[in-house]
């Protein structure tokens, strides 16, 4: 079963410890204590440039309405993406619930088509189970076909993603748990310490309904130019919140731009 891949707590410091060797007495302590200090700030550094390659992105965070995301400047069709995902249970054969929705939208003439998912991983027989309702987007969201649930139906049509919510403020001044670059990918990642007194944490947690009372946690992923915006066709920018020490627990984000627009 493809879960998300558990939360990434990076110990840069035992690169340094290997790179930097060991003394004897004080001089170890002294060691240890200078490289404990090198990756703390080679992890700011990182987490620095993370945010600079987020910026595109992270300016859309809030963005109540769907219509001012669509810049013609970025691209011949925006992809714009949130999926809420479930696993209450604690056994290992719990599924794993998903839904969310997909829209793909032209930002001249902001028109476009999508659809609306229902997913249900099951951890011990690697099955999946799943529905797909199609969406034409034209000043809203709109359903081709009913489902024939009224209650469903009105939750499609009025869902809500993620950048419609989510505002974070100035990441650099909340806690950051973990950064993470590997130039080869290249990959970078960075995760920073959220609170449930925050005003859209409440909200999220209404909306979306996770009742788990542990802080969350907000993930940044991405591939491409590091400490660059730009972000290409093979690139991405992601943002996931983690609800509950179970990682499963999550709202997954992104907004991105390709000048390949896939056809409905």
């Amino acid at each position: 079963m493809k879960y998300r891949k558990f939360i990434r707590i990076v110990s840069a410091g035992i690169i340094f410890l290997l790179l930097s060797g060991c003394q004897q007495g004080n001089g170890r302590n002294n060691s240890q204590e200078s490289t404990q200090q090198e990756a703390g700030m080679k992890q700011k550094e990182i987490s620095k440039g993370i945010l600079e390659s987020f910026d595109s992105v992270l300016k859309y965070y809030p963005t109540p309405k769907i219509e001012d995301v669509l810049d013609e400047n970025m691209g011949a069709q925006a992809i714009l993406q949130t999926s809420i995902n479930k696993c209450e249970n604690k056994s290992d054969k719990a599924p794993l619930v998903s839904n969310g929705m997909v829209l793909y939208i032209n930002p001249k003439d902001k028109k476009g088509h999508g659809f609306y998912f229902q997913r249900t991983y099951y951890n011990d027989s690697n099955k999946k189970e799943e529905k797909k309702y199609p969406v034409i987007y034209d000043k809203g969201i709109h359903l081709k076909d009913s489902t024939g649930d009224i209650s469903l139906d009105n939750d499609i049509e009025n869902f809500k993603f993620l950048f419609q919510y989510a505002n974070f403020g100035n990441l650099s001044d909340k806690k950051l748990l973990s950064a993470d670059y590997n130039p080869e990918v290249p990959l970078f990642s960075a995760e920073y310490q959220l609170s449930n007194k925050d005003s859209f944490v409440k909200q999220l947690r209404k909306s979306y309904g996770f009742n788990q009372k542990d802080d969350p946690i907000l993930a940044l992923d991405g591939r491409g130019n590091y400490k660059s915006s730009a972000i290409s066709d093979f690139d991405y920018r992601n943002i996931s919140i983690y609800f509950s020490k179970n990682p499963t627990n999550s709202v997954y984000s992104s907004i991105l731009y390709s000048s390949n627009p896939r056809k409905e």
